[in-house]
């Protein structure tokens, strides 16, 4: 399914006790939200179905939708591609119409979400923001930084039982980018994952878009 300059190749809903649907034959609209300023992926999916989808595969609470999405360039050869796996968090605005089929939202969130609210951070950590902000990304949200402005300045910190969220937030609020000396840093995720970035870095007009190598 093409739309504008990206092609959506794979959209399934799978179950993590089992069973896939294929969602590109009911898909009406689906959209996206990146917001340097929400860390986390959110997105929303328009549904216009003629069997029932819930019976196919019963709605438990324990499904994701893995997407492949192509995003085009000017040339073949900067063709990148992108793939996401986010939770299914709510079914909303179900509406039923007189031809039998029936039309419903999907909402969803990056799965990183759900690791921030089951994880605390209680350790002592020694190192630049950036470093820090790495590891605790890794081990707790379970995804790499993408992209980082090294900071300046090495510290001790030592998180009393936050969420990962908090801690990486709390570090961009103390970093000093070694490049432009800018304090104004963001934590968030888009397609391509997770960014810790200052402003600067990201209006230099070196900053360049790098191909995903398809890590999430």
């Amino acid at each position: 399914m093409a739309k504008s300059n990206w092609t959506l190749d794979v959209l399934q809903l799978i179950s993590k006790t089992g069973g896939m649907i294929d969602l590109i034959p009911y898909m009406v609209s689906m959209e996206i939200y990146e917001d340097i300023h929400s860390t986390f992926l959110n997105a929303q999916i328009d549904i216009l179905e003629t069997e029932s989808i819930i019976e196919m595969l019963p709605m438990v609470g324990n499904e994701f939708v893995f997407g492949s999405i192509r995003i085009h360039g000017i040339h073949s050869a900067s063709t990148r591609y992108v793939f996401f796996y986010m939770d299914v968090y709510k079914i909303e605005n179900e509406k039923s119409s007189k031809h039998k089929s029936t039309t419903f939202r999907m909402q969803l969130v990056s799965q990183a979400f759900q690791e921030n609210a089951n994880s605390r951070t209680r350790k002592y950590y020694v190192g630049t923001q950036d470093l820090i902000a790495g590891q605790i990304c890794s081990a707790q949200l379970k995804r790499p930084i993408m992209r980082t402005d090294k900071c300046l300045l090495e510290e001790e910190y030592i998180f009393p039982n936050w969420h990962p969220v908090a801690c990486i937030n709390a570090l961009a609020k103390n970093s000093t980018s070694i490049k432009y000396f800018d304090t104004d840093y963001v934590f968030y995720e888009d397609l391509e994952g997770f960014h810790y970035l200052s402003m600067s870095y990201m209006i230099d007009p070196a900053y360049e878009v790098k191909p995903s190598k398809g890590n999430r």
